[in-house]
């Protein structure tokens, strides 16, 4: 798949991301995060230890980010208990902050647990991702 491409469509037509499978969406995220200016790992589909991708940037501070993504139905919420297994995850690997992205929506529940934790986790639901996005496409890939 062409993620230039595809970048630019989402951009201009957000309901793309439903047509992609979820491992597209990994990979597209994957791509955004590249061109943040991060060197990215996309984690094997299956055991992937409840991260996706990992993002890493030595620059003036060292940060290492796992970013787990779920392509869901709008409708269909992530609830909390995925939220706190990223967490337990992000602890266990002494990673700077761990991120959920979703095509949907957080529960109530998830999204309290997210402000509990907002300096280690952060979510990006569909209107963040969609910003990921716009940003991602004025960004030059390094």
């Amino acid at each position: 798949m062409n993620f230039a491409r595809m970048l630019s469509v989402a951009r201009n037509n957000p309901a793309e991301l439903f047509h992609l499978s979820p491992r597209n969406f990994e990979e597209l995220v994957a791509e955004i995060w590249k061109r943040f200016g991060y060197v990215v790992e996309l984690t094997s589909q299956t055991r992937d230890g409840g991260r996706d991708i990992i993002a890493v940037k030595e620059a003036e501070v060292n940060v290492r980010f796992l970013i787990e993504c779920k392509r869901y139905e709008r409708r269909r919420k992530v609830g909390v208990q995925m939220v706190r297994s990223l967490y337990g995850v992000k602890v266990d690997e002494c990673a700077t902050k761990a991120i959920l992205a979703t095509t949907s929506s957080f529960s109530s529940a998830a999204k309290d647990f997210f402000d509990r934790h907002i300096w280690e986790l952060e979510a990006r639901d569909y209107d963040g991702v969609i910003d990921w996005i716009k940003l991602a496409t004025l960004t030059r890939s390094l």
